[in-house]
């Protein structure tokens, strides 16, 4: 996993919430893969991403503040601000990131993120 890193940018209502130029880029699709999955069987659980490469803590959160408003904070983020986002904006961005780093992994590595995810 500590193979494919790369940038992860996190842009919220037009703003960069979190830049980042060395990130575990298959380890984070794991984990936000895993949450993703959880959410659509409608199991609404924290999103804590923490990294091999990082002991001090979570890097990104997601938490429910209600039934359709999440805080995402990051111990990284810009201004170490956290930010309120509707479920449905974060299920579609993170929708879009997988299937961005699938075709990604897939045309430099020729390997597909399902070999990861149980």
């Amino acid at each position: 996993m500590a193979d494919i890193e790369g940038s992860l940018n996190i842009d919220i209502n037009g703003n960069s919430f979190f830049q980042e130029d060395y990130i575990l880029l298959l380890e984070f699709a794991i984990a936000i893969s895993a949450w993703l999955g959880k959410i659509e069987k409608g199991i609404f659980q924290d999103f804590v991403y923490e990294t091999m490469d990082y002991s001090e803590g979570e890097i990104i959160e997601f938490n429910p503040q209600n039934d359709k408003t999440w805080v995402v904070t990051s111990i990284w983020g810009k201004g170490n601000i956290a930010t309120n986002l509707c479920i449905q904006d974060i299920i579609i961005a993170v929708k879009d990131f997988l299937a961005d780093f699938q075709k990604d992994i897939y045309d430099k590595f020729s390997i597909s993120l399902k070999n990861f995810i149980n």
